[in-house]
């Protein structure tokens, strides 16, 4: 487990990714300087992190997926490497059940969307079938869990460094606002001087670009940590068919709970999926039971623990979840457009798709 201190520094990020030292500080009444060298020991042992993430806004303009993979056996780990290694596969996770994997991937629309499922995953070295629902709905609540272990008084101090939330309307990403999604994903708290230097812009011009898509919601920073370190170990999914006059009903009641990490609407028979973080397995049984005494109407239809991590939110993990390299996230990008797979088993395969 982490330190207490460790504990507070993750919260803080949690509630404001790219709050100064100065303030993080100020509210834990730490030392700005001490504060700040905690964060690299944390971030340089891989055990927490920023990236970022499609807003709530920009949702709407790119397609997500969800995607139950069988393997063929003892192929389950070079497809998800491979997978992982794809700029458009958001996560990729093991999973005990009927399915071997389950990604999340990003389309910029329905044709790459076909693609993916129609051509570039079939032709990968090991899949034996799969199963796709396509998310019409990412209710509020996915990417923005947290620790908890602040004051509502600290909460309050932290939030005045959150943007301020702008009236928007449905906007395609511009090109210079895909590269600055592209290198946030990386680091989501690079400077605005490193961030410029990386897409040959000033500091000035990314301030106000990243201002402007943090306020209208398009992009999300979140800071992540190593589960099996701060008493979440274990992550199920959950699959319910709920009637479709109580679907945003229950999506937005669901998503506010503590446990859920993610909770989308799907076009799927199986129309709400939750990804949930678990303090042990056991505990499974009671949130299942207490999920569907509050909607008798919800019905589940699978649940599956989560074994491990191949890759959460474009960031690869070891077995203890913590980050050891990541792949720029880009909901534009097709498989074909990703950078070889270095690992042993499916190079070659990679290399022949062109990946």
């Amino acid at each position: 487990m982490l330190s207490e201190g460790s504990l507070e520094i993750v919260d803080a990020l949690q509630i404001s990714p790219r709050a100064p030292w100065s303030l993080v500080g100020e509210v834990l009444q730490v030392d700005p300087v001490t504060v700040r060298r905690r964060w690299e020991h944390l971030t340089g042992d891989g055990t927490a992190w920023v990236s970022a993430y499609v807003g709530s806004q920009a949702s709407s303009t790119v397609t997500t997926g969800f995607l139950e993979i069988s393997c063929e056996p003892g192929r389950s780990h070079d497809v998800a490497h491979a997978m992982a290694h794809w700029n458009n596969v958001v996560t990729v996770q093991y999973v005990a059940g009927q399915h071997d994997l389950l990604a999340i991937v990003f389309a910029a629309d329905f044709v790459q969307m076909s693609q993916l499922l129609l051509v570039d995953l079939p032709s990968l070295p090991g899949v034996s079938r799969v199963r796709s629902s396509l998310a019409t709905r990412m209710f509020e609540a996915t990417g923005q869990w947290r620790l908890g272990v602040l004051s509502a008084a600290q909460v309050r101090r932290l939030r005045t460094a959150a943007p301020r939330r702008a009236g928007s309307t449905e906007r395609p990403f511009a090109s210079p606002d895909r590269d600055l999604f592209r290198a946030l994903s990386q680091d989501g708290r690079g400077s605005n001087v490193t961030l410029g230097s990386r897409l040959s812009l000033s500091a000035r011009q990314v301030q106000r670009r990243l201002t402007a898509l943090l306020a209208r919601d398009e992009v999300m920073v979140r800071c992540d940590v190593a589960r099996s370190l701060v008493g979440w170990p274990s992550a199920a999914l959950l699959w319910f068919s709920v009637p479709e006059d109580r679907l945003e009903e229950v999506g937005r009641k669901l998503g506010a709970r503590h446990e859920v990490r993610t909770c989308a609407a799907l076009a799927d028979e199986r129309n709400l999926l939750l990804s949930v973080g678990l303090r042990s397995i056991s505990d499974l049984h009671g949130l299942v039971s207490d999920i569907t005494a509050r909607f008798p109407y919800a019905r589940i239809r699978e649940r599956n623990l989560v074994l491990r991590q191949e890759k959460l939110c474009g960031h690869l993990l070891d077995a203890a979840g913590r980050t050891v390299g990541s792949v720029p996230l880009d909901p534009w990008a097709t498989a074909r457009d990703s950078e070889p797979c270095p690992g042993p088993g499916l190079c070659a395969g990679a290399a022949r798709q062109g990946h």
